[in-house]
């Protein structure tokens, strides 16, 4: 019996969640307030050029990292353990939050889940380097250890941050960032959380973030096919009120309409802004 292929190999954690994962209904909440989640119910916004994109990332960035630091340093706890200001790796982040914004890499779900989870392994992976009696001597092992680990774990559940291997690689490698211990922890989802507020604020101005908060692909719910006996007639008459009563049956799903000069796309269809411009010449040449 020939050995299975390990390029087949193939662990898709979305296969089981995403059954449990709500779809997202942006629509039913207030215009202004969907809008700043990143709902659009019309065309997404033209992409802008790279001067504007420079002004709103330097905007956001610098909004974003001060109000990170000015929470953290008004903190007790944080600041009993030696003024902790700001981790390191949001440096790395802001620039995917407020620049990078159409990244898979810069979603909600990779931003808060894989920095919490890599987090949680690289103070792991300092507390049992800790246990050792020459653990002073053998921390510059703990950090590749634990960056490793986290880059496997955010990997399998679909969460790969790039700042999020800084953040586990600093908890072992940086004495400051070791103090804290399981600290740093509730810390990494504070300063996300805030990261991600600020973001969407700022980002949704005149740009789109997110594109979609869990996954890219649909979460709406397939309903089954009405079957229906449609008789037809030879009159003219009957097929017109027949094709009529069958166009206003449209089956609730995702859908693309191109027109000429006009673009739909249906709601919780989420398309980068490559293929959005791709679709908008299509209309044009019509």
């Amino acid at each position: 019996m020939p050995l299975p292929n390990i390029y087949d190999w193939d662990l898709d954690i979305d296969r089981l969640l995403n059954r449990f994962v709500p779809y997202p209904r942006w629509h039913l909440l207030p215009g202004p307030i969907a809008h700043f989640l990143g709902h659009r119910t019309q065309t997404p916004p033209k992409k802008p050029g790279n001067v504007l994109v420079t002004l709103w990332s330097v905007l956001g960035v610098f909004c974003g990292l001060t109000i990170v630091a000015a929470v953290t340093t008004h903190i007790p706890i944080i600041q009993e353990r030696g003024g902790y200001t700001i981790v390191g790796s949001y440096g790395a982040a802001a620039v995917l939050e407020y620049c990078t914004i159409d990244s898979p890499l810069a979603q909600p779900r990779n931003a808060l889940l894989g920095q919490t989870l890599s987090a949680v392994i690289g103070v792991g992976i300092s507390k049992l380097f800790a246990m050792h009696p020459s653990a002073e001597t053998l921390f510059w092992l703990a950090g590749p250890l634990g960056c490793a680990l986290a880059v496997a774990v955010m990997v399998f559940t679909k969460s790969v941050h790039p700042p999020a291997g800084a953040t586990a690689l600093l908890a072992s490698t940086d004495p400051s960032t070791r103090h804290l211990g399981w600290l740093l922890v509730p810390l990494i989802v504070l300063s996300s959380s805030l990261i991600l507020t600020t973001a969407l604020l700022v980002n949704n101005i005149q740009r789109r973030f997110p594109l979609y908060w869990w996954t890219p692909e649909s979460l709406k719910p397939v309903d089954e096919p009405e079957k229906k006996d449609v008789e037809m007639s030879s009159s003219d008459d009957e097929r017109t009120n027949t094709g009529s009563s069958m166009q206003g049956e449209i089956t609730k799903g995702q859908m693309i309409m191109v027109q000429r000069g006009q673009l739909m796309i249906s709601d919780g269809l989420y398309l980068t802004d490559e293929e959005v411009q791709l679709l908008e010449r299509l209309s044009q040449r019509i």
